[in-house]
């Protein structure tokens, strides 16, 4: 065992001593949150307790595909206490973000975002429901490895793996068959190794994917005369509580809400993105304009870098230009990221959902994470000038405050209205 230590590089060694004590932190700040369930999450819970996964089926409303009370349904068999199924699929998050980013950070221990997005509140308070999103984040994960892994060597066992993965993250929100499927099928098509008939057979079978989850539409067609199981742009009547909600679902008004969801939940001290808070004006305190002054000059010092950098392959010409793009796992995230935002508002701006709140956009956050820190250490590698690390350092420091003053605070705000 010694041997074997001695056998590891330092950072390694010291992810391996400090990842029992990083779970133990996720297990005491998942047990501080608590506050109100929402509509779905006591719907899924019904769903648990069913007496049988068909009966259970059968009563579940299908206006949502059944893969994460299924889960609940089969944890709840075998004795594992509900509340402890979005931790355990946390802690899955985190090992997998672990073993990613320690391919996708030169020079940087992929420890310190590992644990920063552990540290993150809107962790504990959007896994304090039983809804989907806990589920959709840790195969989103699989969906990029799986993406990465076939690029790299365009195997059938990582195709295998897309394949499946694909499947269960469709099985889980309908919102995968508009974004992840689309942007994996164009990778196949167009930038995976092979030939192009080779490329077109693997594209065929992945679009195996979608019979699980075509075969739950029929089932919700067959129920209700919508192959989502309701009327997804028909008027909407909202209680008078809520009655605002309807102004807040234009196209203006969903990317407002985009920017002040993510603000709000990656830096305010205070507050985190549920419905009764961004869907009402929202003061900024001192510690959020400095924030706002800072990520002002990071976006800046990062798009000086990013135009230098492409200002050198333009001089070296174009034949670089996909290898920049399918590199690694950051680029890829940095892609369902930029997808995952854009239908967003789209399908928001078309739809009758709720306005977008912290829910609907906790998905991407991971890809956030993995977006900006291997950024970041290209940054470190590729500086502008000399102090041009500094503003993302900085704008870390403070996104960490803020989630441990939250984490502190553990506060359970309303779910719909502030009272």
């Amino acid at each position: 065992m010694r041997s074997w230590l001695k056998a590891l590089g330092r950072g390694d060694r010291l992810t391996l001593l400090a990842l029992p004590a990083l779970l133990a932190a996720v297990h005491v700040l998942h047990d501080r949150q608590g506050g109100e369930l929402s509509v779905q999450s006591e719907l899924n819970l019904r769903f648990a307790n069913r007496p049988s996964l068909t009966v259970a089926l059968e009563r579940y409303p299908k206006l949502r595909p059944p893969l994460y009370p299924s889960l609940l349904w089969v944890a709840s068999r075998v004795g594992v206490p509900l509340d402890r199924v979005n931790e355990a699929l946390l802690d899955l998050t985190l090992l997998s973000l672990l073993l990613l980013l320690r391919r996708t950070l030169p020079g940087v221990n992929p420890l310190w975002p590992t644990t920063a997005y552990a540290l993150a509140h809107f962790n504990y308070t959007n896994l304090q429901q039983f809804t989907g999103e806990a589920l959709f984040v840790p195969l989103m994960l699989g969906v990029l490895f799986f993406l990465w892994w076939y690029q790299r060597s365009g195997s059938a066992g990582a195709l295998a793996g897309l394949t499946a993965t694909l499947a269960l993250l469709c099985l889980t929100r309908y919102f995968a068959l508009s974004s992840a499927v689309p942007l994996v099928l164009a990778h196949v098509l167009l930038l995976s190794p092979g030939s192009r008939g080779r490329r077109l057979a693997h594209a065929a079978v992945l679009i195996l994917c979608l019979v699980p989850v075509g075969l739950w539409m029929a089932f919700a067609y067959r129920e209700t005369g919508y192959w989502t199981g309701a009327a997804r742009a028909a008027p909407r009547h909202l209680p008078e509580a809520v009655r605002h909600w309807s102004e807040l679902t234009t196209l203006p008004a969903n990317v407002r809400l985009l920017a002040k969801t993510f603000f709000v939940d990656f830096f305010s001290p205070t507050k985190y993105a549920a419905h009764s808070v961004v869907t009402h004006p929202y003061r900024l305190s001192p510690f959020e304009w400095i924030v706002l002054g800072v990520l002002v000059v990071a976006v800046l010092a990062g798009g000086a870098a990013v135009l230098r950098a492409w200002r050198e392959r333009r001089r070296e010409g174009l034949s670089g230009v996909r290898a920049w793009v399918t590199a690694s796992p950051a680029s890829l995230a940095a892609e369902f990221l930029v997808v995952y935002v854009t239908l967003t508002v789209a399908v928001w701006t078309g739809a009758n959902n709720d306005p977008l709140y912290t829910r609907f956009l906790y998905p991407c956050y991971f890809l956030a994470f993995l977006t900006a820190f291997p950024f970041y250490a290209w940054l470190k590698a590729h500086p502008p000038w000399r102090w041009s690390r500094l503003p993302f350092v900085i704008l870390l420091g403070m996104f960490l405050v803020a989630q441990c003053v939250r984490n502190w605070q553990a506060e359970a705000l309303p779910v719909r209205f502030m009272e």
